[in-house]
This record gives structure tokens, sequence and C-alpha cells, in this order.
């Protein structure tokens, strides 16, 4: 019998000293800033606020910009109004190009350059994101910047809000990949709705179609595309009074200093919604115009029918 006791306590000895072995054998994961300042990436992520990591390129990649602007209103920003840390990322450019970058920028929030292991930089092209609370990673791998209003649920609970920015690739992304229903498409007045608009909507749970005499409050307040032959009288009843960075005056189109024939005039732009500052507005008509490409780095085009 005291042998059996003795080689149970011996087992019990064995297995607390190999577990306190592994306890002491974890290491903190470290990360380093722009200036090689060590950061304790353990502590940092077991904070109840979250920690959110958006990866950044000061190369000539337009759409890394575009995205990056909208990570840093709406991540970075975001994130420390609610209290959490969040860190840019670069691992390839070089300490000056970064700093430059930085302080064009007027960034506030850390940079980091070490460790490359801390998230996989590109996936399908674009950023990705990494998001910790509480210890637990919350976000991996993610890039679809278009889900922010389910996102900000996670991260902050609901808290925080969408905040737009310019050209139409992103509002474009937001619009039609949303997958939440938070987007209107609309089409002018007894217009027959395109099948294939309808079906792509439905299949990707991003927007109805709707013609522009059947909105609703609700409809109004959430991401908006006018796309169609709209007549002047249509848009001018629509936006009259509102907020908009154009002007629609005697069948023209204002546009600072410049006026356009609205009929002979296609006009592609974005900007926040007069309805609801959260949410994104396109507006996108030909009036006999076509584009051969849609750059969408643009926040406006202008499209002149010559005859």
């Amino acid at each position: 019998m005291n042998k059996i006791v003795k080689f149970l306590m011996v087992i019990i000895v064995f297995v607390s000293c190999s577990e306190e072995k592994n306890l002491i054998s974890k290491k903190p994961l470290l990360a380093e800033n722009l200036w090689g300042e060590t950061i304790d990436f353990t502590k940092t992520i077991n904070n109840e606020k979250p920690t959110v990591v958006v990866p950044f390129s000061t190369s000539n990649c337009g759409y890394c910009l575009i995205d990056g602007f909208f990570s840093e209103k709406n991540y970075i920003e975001n994130n420390q109004k609610f209290g959490g840390k969040s860190f840019h990322q670069c691992l390839f450019n070089p300490q000056l190009d970064i700093y430059t970058f930085q302080k064009h920028y007027n960034w506030t929030s850390e940079v980091l350059t070490y460790p490359p292991v801390l998230h996989k930089y590109h996936e399908n092209g674009f950023p990705t994101v990494l998001a910790f609370k509480a210890g637990k990673q919350i976000l991996k791998g993610f890039y679809d910047y278009s889900k922010i209003d389910t996102l900000k649920t996670l991260l902050w609970d609901g808290k925080n809000s969408l905040a737009p920015t310019g050209e139409l690739h992103m509002a474009y992304a937001i619009i039609r990949e949303n997958e939440s229903w938070e987007a209107v498409h609309i089409f002018p007045t007894k217009k027959e709705i395109p099948q294939d608009e309808i079906d792509f909507g439905n299949k990707w749970k991003a927007y109805k179609c709707k013609n522009i005499n059947n909105l609703t409050n609700s409809d109004l307040d959430k991401h908006l595309l006018l796309s169609g032959d709209f007549t002047f009288d249509e848009l001018f009843s629509f936006f009259k009074g509102l907020n908009m960075p154009i002007t629609l005056k005697n069948d023209c189109i204002l546009l600072g200093n410049y006026s356009f024939n609205y009929a002979e005039t296609g006009l592609h732009f974005t900007c926040p919604s007069p309805f609801n500052s959260e949410k994104y507005l396109i507006v996108d008509i030909d009036n006999g115009n076509r584009l051969k490409e849609r750059v969408n780095y643009l926040d406006y085009i202008i499209l002149l029918l010559f005859i």
C-alpha cells in the first residue's frame, strides 16, 4: 500500500512539475514599433478593450492607400475612441518611408515593424485586419472592409459609427458586398428593374432594388445607389434642400464654378449620404454617355456628350 501511495505521489509531483515547466516556457509575444522599442503584445491583447492591427503599404498601390485611409478612419480612430489599442503594421518598407508616410497622414497610433508573423499581410490582394479582445483573437485574416457595419458590433458593441471616405471603389464595395441588407439600389420611376440586379442583391444579401417613387424612410437611412436615366425633375425633387456636393438648377449640373447641361452629361460620384451621414451615396447616370472603363479611385467622373 505504501508503495502505491509513493508511486501516486511521484506521478502527482511529475505532472505538477511538467505543468509548471510548460507555463514557465510560455514566453510573451513581443513586437517592435518603428523605433525598435519592445511592446509586450501578450499584455496588450489581454485587455478587455479591443486591440486592432491594420496593415498599410507606402508603395504606389492605389487600392492599398484607398483601403488604408478607410481603415484609418473606421478601425484605428474608432478603436481609440472606444478605449482600445490600435496599431498600424508595415513589414518591408524603409524606416524613413514609413515615418514620412506616418507624418503625412498625421497618425498618432504606433507602427509595428516586427514580428512579420503577427498577421498575414495580404490575402486575395487586400490587406488583412487582426483584432483581439480579453486575450482572444476575434478577427483573423479579415480583408473585406465592406462589412464594417457588422464588425462594429463585434469590436465595439455597435457603439461606433461608420465614417464614409472618398472614392467610388470603397463605396461600391460597401454597397455590393455588405451581406447584411445595408443598401438600396434605386431606379427611375416606373422603369423596369433589371432582373440581374435583383438577383445579385438577393444572392449576396447586399441591397433591395426599388424605384425612386417607392422608397420609405427606412430605405433612405441605408447606403444608396442611384443608377439609370433619371429625369432632371426626379433628381431635383429627390435631393431638394439637402446638402450635396453638386447643385441641380435650371436643367443644369453645377459643380464648383462649372455648369453642365443635365440632358447631355453623364455623372458618376460618391459622397456621404445626405439622408444619413454614416452611409454612402452613389449617383451613376449616363444620359447617353458610356464609360469604357470605370475609374474607381476617383470621387467624381463627368461625362460630356458631344454631338
